[in-house]
């Protein structure tokens, strides 16, 4: 039987795309499926050595130019001409990549080079985009300040290119699930598997945990009122991601894919990406939420957890004071964590949707 494989095209600007398409992968590799990967700088430190992934190829980030932690679309006007020259060269690369390799699918996670190329490829063209959540609220929209409703703009391009470029989106929704809409599936959350056992082992022991989770993007070091958490008593505070020096009660960890410390915390301070969120909550842990400023879909996500009652969102000025009042109301957001009714797995789910499209297709051709 011939090898079947997918590729991989994982946007690299942030880890949540990344953690997004590592849970999708090993569902996907227990179907029979080898899988190589196209990403930059964090989804390749990511995946750096991943013996699931057989190849690893580098393409050129595309950034988001921003001023004091927010997306700033003048600049980014003006850095396109920058961002063309890349994403040409991303083209270029990944059409090699298609003509010397044969897939059977290409999955993208925020990665927009399919295109320009799907006219010539012959298999699936897989997206994976929470975009239609966000436009499927179009009162959310409506009350949007005028400094998100820009960036609105770019993620209606966004949901644009998900509705005429992939054959199959896959969209994953924290809320319940609908019927399919054309070519877009609504899927649970997507994360990774160890979730789901970790989750059962947390135990609450010693003092309490805050785990402060920067990520992979640029935005790190709006966290620099954590010094503030020195004098909180009975307290620890684990911050993921920047380098630092341990002081206090504060606990510096350089990137993991390690789960443990989610699973130990009792708070988290999270940015508002879907796949923070839709980890905080599989977790079942009170969150602070930081959606970038002017980041319309952050902000969504991060409403989207306080309507819920899951969590507070916050902005770098004021995220100590929303964390300290979580703290105080912790067992309260305990309680509806608890009762929260997830949506399925979208991992399995996702990855069993691409194999039944991909058996589809094989017996229709």
């Amino acid at each position: 039987m011939p090898t079947r494989k997918i590729l991989f095209l994982v946007n690299g600007l942030g880890l949540g795309n990344s953690t997004r398409c590592d849970a999708i992968i090993d569902p996907l590799r227990r179907l029979g499926y080898r899988i190589d990967m196209v990403t930059s700088r964090n989804g390749e430190r990511y995946f750096k050595k991943d013996p699931r992934i057989d190849h690893c190829y580098r393409c050129y980030p595309l950034d988001y130019p921003s001023k004091n932690h927010q997306l700033e679309l003048s600049r980014a006007f003006r850095a396109l001409p920058a961002m063309a020259r890349s994403y040409w060269r991303n083209v270029r690369t990944l059409n090699e990549i298609l003509a010397r390799e044969k897939y059977e699918a290409v999955v993208s996670d925020s990665d927009y080079s399919m295109a320009l190329l799907k006219r010539n490829y012959s298999g699936l063209v897989v997206a994976l985009n929470n975009a239609a959540s966000l436009f499927s609220k179009p009162s959310f929209l409506l009350k949007l300040s005028a400094g998100y409703r820009l960036h609105a703009g770019v993620e209606w391009l966004d949901y644009l290119y998900h509705r005429l470029v992939p054959d199959l989106v896959l969209s994953p929704t924290l809320q319940p699930q609908t019927e399919w809409k054309g070519k877009i599936k609504q899927v649970g959350p997507v994360v990774r598997k160890k979730t789901q056992t970790l989750k059962a082992k947390s135990k609450k022991r010693g003092p309490l945990r805050i785990l402060i989770i920067c990520g992979g993007s640029k935005y790190a070091s709006r966290f620099i009122q954590v010094k503030k958490l020195l004098d909180w008593p009975d307290t620890r505070v684990d911050l993921l991601g920047p380098k630092g020096k341990d002081f206090g009660n504060l606990h510096y960890h350089p990137f993991t894919k390690d789960l443990s410390l989610i699973a130990e915390a009792d708070l988290l301070v999270i940015n508002g990406g879907f796949s923070s969120v839709s980890e905080a909550v599989m977790f079942k842990k009170p969150c602070v939420v930081l959606p970038i400023p002017g980041h319309a879909e952050q902000y969504f996500n991060a409403k989207t957890i306080e309507s819920a009652g899951l969590g507070v969102m916050a902005t770098d000025a004021n995220w100590v004071d929303k964390l300290h009042d979580l703290r105080s109301q912790r067992k309260r957001f305990q309680k509806t964590h608890t009762a929260f009714q997830c949506p399925s797995d979208g991992a399995e789910e996702s990855a069993m949707t691409i194999h039944q499209r991909l058996q589809h297709d094989s017996l229709r051709g």
